[in-house]
């Protein structure tokens, strides 16, 4: 797949062309890790920042399998350790049909883990016993961070 990243002074596009095109816009809100890069990571932090001050907020990570199909994770967060999440599974053509669903989840615990090679976030504690703890974003210390209003001129 081939990934093409437009700049203009109002917003990002990208577009990611396979057998399906996508048009996708980088906007508030939304983190997008592709490619050795995180794009809005400024999003991001703004996001751990609400949850450590209780402030209820939303973000969206889309993230890419190794194939370039799109996977999205939308979580909210309420307040006092209370997330909703829905990953959505289904653009992943290479996973098999049964798995190309969404899936949805409430989690209580928000955590940070640091590594030799990056940061990652995740959520654990779900009210579900059978969920597990997921990882929602993350990067490598090498990775390139690109934020919108610092692209932009």
């Amino acid at each position: 797949s081939i990934l093409s990243l437009y700049i203009s002074q109002t917003t990002w596009t990208i577009y990611i062309f396979k057998k399906n095109k996508y048009r996708f816009y980088l906007y508030r809100r939304c983190v997008y890790e592709y490619n050795e890069k995180i794009y809005n990571k400024d999003e991001l932090d703004r996001f751990i920042q609400n949850v450590n001050n209780n402030i209820p907020d939303f973000m969206r990570v889309v993230c890419f399998t190794v194939e370039g199909d799109m996977i999205i994770t939308d979580i909210k967060f309420n307040n006092e350790n209370n997330f909703k999440v829905c990953f959505d599974y289904t653009r992943d053509e290479y996973s098999s049909p049964e798995d190309r669903i969404y899936r949805y989840g409430k989690y209580t615990e928000f955590g940070e883990e640091k590594t030799e090679d990056g940061i990652y976030y995740y959520l654990d504690k779900p009210e579900d016993e059978n969920l597990h703890k997921v990882y929602i974003a993350g990067y490598e210390n090498d990775t390139e961070i690109i934020n919108k209003k610092d692209s932009v001129k």
